[in-house]
């Protein structure tokens, strides 16, 4: 159901907003005040998106209207636009896996943080759970809503004690990646990342290669090496500094 739903709404997307879609340009970043946490004017309808999308997704009925086709509840147009031109596929897999248990059924369980990641005077708008797990991340470029990244248990994200993105994805049992990124002119940069990769070979024993990517380049790690720098670098435990953020509800 979740890979069927996950497919479904990437094509949705795909066909219907791709006159939406357009790669970022400009060098001049947007400059709306949100200092204090006031939202920006694009975050108004969002925080009203959410709730539909939230609203939609935990209904009794989902999987009847889903299985009917309709795939999501009527959203704004910067929404739309937002989803078209970020990661489709990382959406999709986000709203297929949305409620993570029981508990996560209830609206009370969502809310969101209003956290400025690169000092630049733009709060970024992040959705999370109640136990401040990330869902999806926004913010505004050039007056325009552009969406980050959307996450799933295969890809996960938190801010570290250091008030830093990292990232933590999977792509099976031996293929990993973990990643350090800012963001720059409305998008995310990987500044530093570890991976593993397997050689996906079947007629052999199945090898696993460690890599550490930085500015200067990509170099081989031992997995002693690898295993010591994933320790240090990215502890995916809730940070204090994360939990000091200011969660808001979503009111009904």
């Amino acid at each position: 159901m979740k890979k069927a739903l996950a497919f479904t709404l990437i094509f949705v997307f795909l066909f219907n907003f791709s006159a939406c879609k357009s790669s970022v340009n400009s060098k001049n970043p947007e400059t709306t005040e949100t200092t204090n946490n006031v939202k920006p004017f694009l975050y108004v309808d969002l925080i009203n998106d959410y709730k539909k999308i939230l609203d939609f997704r935990l209904s009794d009925d989902f999987e009847e209207k889903y299985n009917n086709g309709t795939f999501l509840p009527n959203i704004s147009d910067d929404l739309k636009a937002a989803i078209a031109s970020g990661n489709s596929e990382h959406w999709a897999n986000m709203l297929a896996e949305l409620p993570t248990g029981e508990e996560a059924f209830s609206i009370d369980y969502y809310g969101y943080i209003l956290y400025d990641m690169n000092n630049d005077g733009i709060d970024e708008l992040f959705w999370v759970r109640k136990d401040y797990s990330i869902i999806a991340i926004f913010t505004i470029y050039n007056e325009t809503l552009t969406l980050l990244d959307a996450f799933w248990s295969r890809h996960r994200a938190t801010i570290n004690q250091q008030g830093v993105l990292i990232t933590q994805g999977s792509g099976g049992a031996a293929d990993s990646i973990n990643t350090i990124s800012d963001l720059e002119n409305g998008e995310l940069k990987e500044m530093y990342a570890l991976y593993s990769e397997s050689s996906h070979n079947t007629a052999t024993s199945d090898s696993v290669s460690f890599y550490e990517q930085t500015e200067k380049g990509k170099s081989e790690l031992t997995e002693n090496e690898y295993r010591e720098k994933l320790e240090k670098k990215f502890n995916f435990s809730v940070s204090d500094f994360w939990l000091s953020q200011d969660f808001k509800e979503i009111k009904n």
